[in-house]
């Protein structure tokens, strides 16, 4: 299994700016470049975006229970063994990349 080291350099390769044509590469000079202004937005936004989604989360969690005690959904199959799971996502994987 890869490293988070590894698992960041392989996303940061695929970084491909379409309106330029070119490849984005990140360094470390280049990371250190960024305004902190610039940083500090970014975060916050981000602290955003994370409240918004524990609150779908929840909203979510609301409705299944509604819609289950009115017994509304289905019930799915069960989940394959894990070591399908991890050969499907490992397909799905290289289909998207490839």
């Amino acid at each position: 299994q890869a490293t988070s080291s590894e698992r960041r350099e392989a996303s940061l390769a695929r970084l491909y700016e379409p309106a330029t044509g070119r490849w984005v590469h990140f360094s470390r000079a280049a990371r250190a470049e960024i305004p902190q202004a610039l940083l500090d937005e970014v975060r916050a936004l981000n602290r955003l975006d994370a409240q918004l989604h524990a609150r779908a989360d929840e909203m979510l969690d609301t409705r299944r229970a509604e819609y289950a005690a009115a017994k509304v959904l289905e019930e799915l199959p069960p989940a394959p063994p894990d070591d399908q799971g991890r050969r499907l996502k490992k397909k799905l994987k290289e289909d998207k990349f490839h």
